[in-house]
């Protein structure tokens, strides 16, 4: 099986102009469960920009009211490839 697609994720910036990571599933609420033992963390994607910028929309507005520096995070959607085998 292989597949190569084009998704959106979402960058964390933790300080103003430099890009700090990919946000992966770690950041979902509630944290997915592992569906099998030694699975590993995997990228948060969605299928749509429309879908990333909500999803970045709504964490930005839970640290803007923050005090401390996790309220200076931003978030943007930036666009991914997911590439399997020989596709």
């Amino acid at each position: 099986m292989a597949w190569n697609r084009l998704l959106w994720g979402v960058e964390l910036f933790a300080k103003k102009g430099e890009a700090f990571c990919l946000c992966g599933t770690a950041w979902m609420s509630p944290p997915p469960q592992s569906a099998y033992d030694g699975e590993p963390t995997r990228g948060l994607l969605f299928m749509t920009r429309k879908q990333a910028r909500e999803w970045c929309k709504e964490k930005q507005a839970g640290y803007a009211e923050r005090s401390d520096e996790c309220a200076k995070w931003r978030f943007r959607p930036v666009r991914v490839r997911e590439k399997v085998g020989k596709a």
